[in-house]
């Protein structure tokens, strides 16, 4: 699946799309944070659904390479438009829910690579920088942007 930035405006976005990317609507920087191009296209490692939205799992422009420190990170889906919605033959659908003391319930729907549904771990460690975790990334990555380049 591939996408194009149509904008880095997240003051156009709700509050509820910033606070998952870390960015908060009250920073005169935010939107200098994102790390995308207007008119560059990504591809789409995963899809996660929440009650705020739909995020895109990207490598940004300060994540491109395959050395340390670069891992795919959350973006808001209303900055891109679809250029290939072909869902990747890496992922597979998962839906979960949890109910944490203190706050609302929630629920998640995601198109996540197989390897990320089966070790629940992996995306953490991937951007903890641990070698192993990084390595079977850079993997996937590879065979991701291939699929994608191909399409």
């Amino acid at each position: 699946m591939r996408v194009r930035c149509i904008s880095t405006d997240v003051m156009k976005l709700s509050k509820e799309y910033l606070q998952p990317i870390g960015i908060y609507p009250d920073d005169p920087d935010a939107s200098s944070q994102l790390g995308l191009t207007v008119g560059k296209i990504y591809t789409v490692y995963a899809i996660f659904i929440n009650k705020g939205g739909v995020y895109y799992i990207i490598c940004d422009d300060d994540n491109t390479g395959y050395d340390l420190n670069n891992y795919p990170k959350n973006e808001a889906a209303p900055l891109f438009e679809v250029i290939d919605g072909t869902l990747s033959k890496y992922w597979c659908y998962e839906y979960y829910t949890w109910h944490y003391k203190g706050e609302e319930p929630g629920a998640r729907a995601v198109f996540v690579p197989m390897a990320w549904a089966n070790d629940d771990t992996l995306y953490s460690r991937i951007v903890d920088c641990e070698p192993k975790a990084q390595e079977a990334w850079w993997q996937l990555k590879r065979l991701m942007d291939d699929e994608a380049e191909g399409c």
